[in-house]
């Protein structure tokens, strides 16, 4: 098979119209735009979410949908508007400085009916606000064990000048099996060791495929994570971690602000791959060191290593971890567990986030009204109705309606219509649940 990914709409889809034959299936309606888009970064939880879908010719509304935001049930919280054959779904319960997982799909069709896609709403100002903090990747120990607390960014100006080489992890030499391990021994060609010279770690302005000598001018260019204002401010690019292997680690020594936290790594992969979290128990200035397990990222596969996301810290049951800091502690990244030719240089490595633990909370699904012109219409809310708890108020029109109710799930089994009638120019729905 032949597949062709693009970020832009074909145009038939674009211009609400299609081609034939159609895309998906007769049944299924197309999902023609999302936003934010999929890795979307530092998007405004002010803006919402939008999705539109494009339905198959005779089909006059969508068929049941299902919206869920980190795997809670979302439906009712989504506005809609139509025409023609789009449909425009709008979601403004966004919240700033999270990380979200969407899915949006249509229970009991066919294989293709659900879309997922993962974006952010963080606040730049909040990463550095001290209620969230970075951990850069390429700020590993050094001089066994030794660190720097708050380090400012550091790295080399395209016109060579250093910067914050006094109060920044630029080249600073690492002692290895002690701050690290990798399997390689000498420091890598200049493009590959862009912060950390001394050591074998790569570190890189970017990632590419091919981390081939030309990257910076040959087909292969290195691309960039979207750099940082605190980056952009000293005139630095994002370094990241590259050309890793299974079972090479990393330590990091910080003074942490005591508190609970949900951890992200900010990373971009070719492969499905684990990288572990763990704490150091040990003397971090010895070898031999012992750990303990906090936690795995489970790094999907992004297509190329320059598609970077934020994944977040999972225990074993696939939960959010929620990891309590205080004080000087040791953490350790380690790359999966064996070498493995599938998974050698297929990650990026940009940061560690540290932000607040904020459990998403199930909102209570609501019992709604919609309205239609014709009995096999397209429904949309009944934005004038009222619902009360034992009564549903909807002012009496000129013209011909027709209504549903959707009744909670939790409730189904309960929902009783106790009678119907006409009060004071308002249609009168009485009910018990």
């Amino acid at each position: 098979d032949r597949f062709w990914s693009t970020s832009e709409l074909p145009e038939s889809l674009d211009g609400k119209t299609r081609t034939s034959p159609w895309f998906g299936t007769p049944t299924v309606p197309c999902m023609t735009s999302i936003s934010p888009s999929n890795r979307g970064t530092y998007a405004p939880a002010s803006d919402g979410l939008h999705f539109s879908l494009l339905l198959p010719e005779g089909m006059a509304q969508a068929p049941q949908i299902q919206f869920t935001l980190n795997g809670i049930d979302r439906t009712s919280g989504l506005e809609w508007s139509h025409e023609g054959q789009t449909m425009e779904a709008s979601y403004k319960g966004l919240e700033a400085n999270r990380v979200y997982d969407a899915v949006v799909e249509f229970p009991g069709n066919t294989p293709g009916s659900r879309t997922d896609w993962t974006f952010d709403t963080f606040e730049q100002s909040h990463l550095t606000s001290g209620e969230s903090f970075v951990i850069e990747a390429e700020d590993y120990n050094f001089d066994g064990g030794q660190y720097i607390n708050n380090p400012d960014p550091s790295g080399i100006k395209e016109s060579g000048q250093a910067v914050n080489s006094a109060n920044g992890y630029l080249d600073q030499e690492g002692i290895p099996e002690v701050d690290f391990f990798d399997y390689e021994t000498n420091p890598g060609p200049e493009e590959l060791a862009a912060l950390r010279a001394f050591d074998p770690v790569r570190t890189q302005a970017g990632s590419s495929e091919s981390g081939s000598d030309e990257q910076f001018s040959g087909p292969d260019p290195a691309v960039n994570d979207v750099t940082r204002a605190v980056y952009a401010a000293v005139d630095l690019p994002e370094y990241q971690v590259t050309d890793t292997e299974g079972g090479e680690w990393l330590n990091y020594t910080r003074d942490f602000p005591e508190g609970e936290y949900h951890v992200y790594l900010r990373a971009a992969g070719r492969a499905t791959q684990e990288i572990h979290l763990d704490e150091v128990t040990s003397d971090p200035s010895q070898f031999d060191q012992t750990t303990r397990r906090l936690g795995t990222f489970d790094l999907p596969n992004m297509g190329v290593k320059f598609n970077y996301r934020f994944v977040a810290l999972k225990d074993d049951q696939k939960a959010n971890v929620r990891l309590t800091l205080d004080g000087v502690k040791t953490l350790r990244l380690t790359i999966g567990d064996e070498r493995e030719d599938r998974l050698n240089d297929t990650t990026a490595l940009n940061y560690l986030l540290f932000t607040p633990a904020i459990e998403d909370q199930a909102i209570e699904p609501a019992l709604t009204v919609l309205a239609s012109s014709t009995l096999d219409g397209v429904y949309e809310p009944a934005g004038d109705a009222v619902v009360e708890a034992d009564q549903i108020m909807i002012p009496v029109s000129s013209d011909m309606q027709f209504f549903k109710i959707n009744v909670p799930t939790a409730q189904a089994l309960t929902f009783v219509l106790q009678g119907i009638s006409v009060q004071d120019g308002h249609l009168i729905i009485q009910y018990t649940q």
